[in-house]
């Protein structure tokens, strides 16, 4: 048994160590095989949709989200992995971001709101690392809001950086969103921006 503790936290003295700084990651090639696969498979069944709020090597949803969701069937209710994929959200819902070194990233949060649950019309503000970088305007019509900002390189400084967002509209706790079922994300874009 302490055999084994020891191997364990070794290994992962070197994976976290490795990880550091600008150290080059002894997984990447792996990290990318393997999502270049699952797109590949994705595609191949008509599930691409799902690829634009799963989690990936530069994108980590966290506390605050609920699991990858999917529309449900018109004709049979069912959900299926092919229809429209999507997170529910909460109030204070958190994402890792991978940055690219000094250059700016662009972000796009593209979602629902189910405006007669909530009974008002929401307003969603991000945060970088505690920096404020916009709201959309109150959400009202048929719920959809698109928000859209270039983050500049000098606002991501470490090589991983902590997405918040949060809505004036949902006052409940990060953990309710799978069961809460009145704000979401369908589209999750960080790419760089030039």
């Amino acid at each position: 048994m302490k055999r084994s503790l020891l191997l364990l936290a070794t290994v992962t003295s070197l994976v976290v160590g490795c990880s550091r700084g600008d150290a080059p990651d002894p997984y990447a090639e792996e990290v990318a095989r393997r999502e270049a696969f699952t797109r590949a498979a994705l595609d191949a069944g008509g599930a691409s949709r799902a690829l634009e709020v799963a989690s990936t090597s530069e994108v980590r949803f966290e506390e605050g989200f609920g699991i990858l969701s999917f529309e449900l069937d018109k004709k049979d209710g069912h959900a299926s992995f092919t229809n429209h994929a999507f997170r529910w959200m909460g109030q204070n819902a958190h994402v890792r971001l991978k940055t690219h070194g000094d250059k700016p990233m662009k972000l796009q949060i593209v979602g629902w709101a189910h405006l007669k649950v909530i009974g008002s019309e929401p307003v969603i503000s991000i945060y970088i690392d505690g920096l404020y970088l916009g709201s959309t305007e109150p959400v009202g019509g048929e719920g959809h809001y698109w928000l859209e900002r270039v983050i500049p390189a000098w606002a991501l400084r470490r090589p991983w950086v902590d997405l918040v967002i949060r809505t004036t509209a949902v006052g409940y706790h990060w953990s309710d969103p799978p069961e809460l079922k009145v704000l979401n994300v369908y589209r999750f874009g960080w790419t760089e921006a030039y």
